[in-house]
């Protein structure tokens, strides 16, 4: 007997042949799927009927840093280096601490899940609170600690031990996918950026950075090295395919050759960008070079959100006007980066980002009966144009049953709240003090 059989589904799986299911049925046994039919259904412990809606893979989160949801709304409207060194930072040197990462980090995974996100790539600080908030919840997070030491000249030696003690300590989970992650060229000395990449070779996981998020940081760092931040690490041999790069948004042609040879994956943040101001994403250009791009949502401190659906439409419309052509990243291709190539920018796509036999049964259960979604012409641009999360019904991580007619079943949400509540009033009794000053 099947531990959890959904039936009478449209399935959408995402693999090699785009195939969409009608009227069939997945089975999951343990964290697998054990198998996908459209006959008579197998006997199950549990039996979803999904009536003709939609089961499609679980969103992949390829950039975040998830216990900044305590920091939604703390310093909007402003660019990237004074939102961050004015405001963001002075905050954190002040509260960040375990509680704060861990309620912080089941706070975003509160948000995710209910929008349908299954995995999501983390980088922040007391990453073992973050990775206990996953494995707590149940979602799959690849997590790493944060590591710079530019201006305080903190030990390189020191940084790659305490990533590296991390990585120790959580390699056998089977939520959690420790990575490294080298905050970027302008927070990290070159010694630490070497270091960091000894740390991710010998243990064989993603090496996560940001890179040329904005114009005044490739100007700022031509200043100080001749060479823009991706030839840098090149000529530093950080570069592989265990690279994931965030942002990515002022590359040159050289640069964009150099992400393509070295087999860079790229994590696009556009909500993040535009908000704050730092650009568009040359996307279409990188596709067209064969590299492989997932979408982020970046922290909630520069987004407001978590939400993948509302990512995945606005991430799809502004290339259209940017590029004044409405044929730049279709639908499909959008549902891909968030799925399957979201998958492959871990690594992970024989595991996670389709809905076939012998892969972890991460699923996502979506009402398409909404009036928003109604008619269906197409099933991708449905869930690219219309969508907004709200029709995710059901989740499932790893085989277990996470979100049930849209409640967080996993762990209690009130709590979450009451402690985040906490936190959060020490912070706006903070910031009302430093503004007095």
């Amino acid at each position: 007997m099947e531990d959890l059989v959904i039936k009478n589904a449209k399935i959408l799986t995402m693999n090699k042949n785009s195939d969409i299911l009608n009227n069939s049925w997945i089975s999951v046994k343990g964290n697998l799927i054990s198998g996908i039919g459209n006959m008579e259904a197998p006997k199950a412990k549990k039996m979803i009927d999904c009536n003709g809606k939609l089961v499609m893979p679980g969103l992949i989160n390829v950039h975040t840093h998830a216990s900044m949801n305590l920091l939604r709304g703390v310093a909007d409207d402003l660019p990237l280096q004074e939102w961050l060194f004015n405001h963001i930072f002075p905050i954190e040197n002040k509260f960040i601490n375990k509680e704060f990462v861990y309620w912080g980090t089941k706070l975003a995974i509160a948000e995710m899940l209910l929008s349908g996100t299954t995995t999501f790539v983390d980088m922040y600080f007391e990453k073992n609170e973050a990775a206990r908030a996953c494995e707590d919840s149940g979602i799959r997070g690849i997590i790493s600690w944060a590591a710079l030491n530019l201006p305080t000249k903190e030990n390189p030696d020191k940084i790659a031990k305490k990533s590296e003690d991390f990585i120790n300590k959580w390699k056998k989970s089977s939520l959690v996918i420790p990575a490294v992650g080298p905050h970027s060229v302008y927070t990290c000395s070159e010694k630490l950026l070497k270091k960091m990449k000894e740390v991710s070779d010998k243990h064989s996981c993603i090496y996560h950075i940001h890179v040329s998020e904005t114009e005044k940081e490739n100007k700022e760092h031509f200043k100080k090295h001749k060479k823009s931040p991706i030839k840098y690490l090149n000529d530093l041999n950080i570069l592989s395919e265990k690279t994931l790069a965030a942002h990515c948004v002022h590359l040159d042609k050289k640069d964009i050759e150099i992400i393509k040879n070295k087999n860079v994956r790229v994590a696009y943040n556009p909500e993040s960008n535009a908000k704050l101001a730092s650009g568009i994403a040359p996307v279409r250009v990188l596709l067209e070079n064969g590299v492989t791009v997932g979408i982020g949502t970046d922290g909630v401190a520069s987004n407001n959100n978590l939400n993948l659906f509302e990512e995945m439409k606005f991430a799809s419309l502004i290339q259209k006007a940017n590029e004044m052509d409405a044929t730049v990243l279709p639908a499909k291709k959008i549902v891909e980066m968030a799925t399957i190539d979201g998958a492959k920018c871990l690594g992970l796509e024989k595991e996670i980002g389709s809905i076939e036999k012998g892969k972890k049964a991460d699923l996502i259960v979506l009402d398409t009966k909404k009036p928003h979604m109604f008619p269906e012409y197409n099933t991708y641009s449905n869930i690219v144009y219309s969508a907004n999360g709200s029709e995710v019904e059901i989740v499932i991580v790893n085989g277990k049953v996470l979100v049930e007619n849209q409640k967080i079943i996993s762990f209690d949400l009130n709590e979450v709240m009451k402690k985040c509540r906490d936190i959060v009033e020490k912070i706006r009794k903070f910031k009302e003090a430093s503004s007095q000053k």
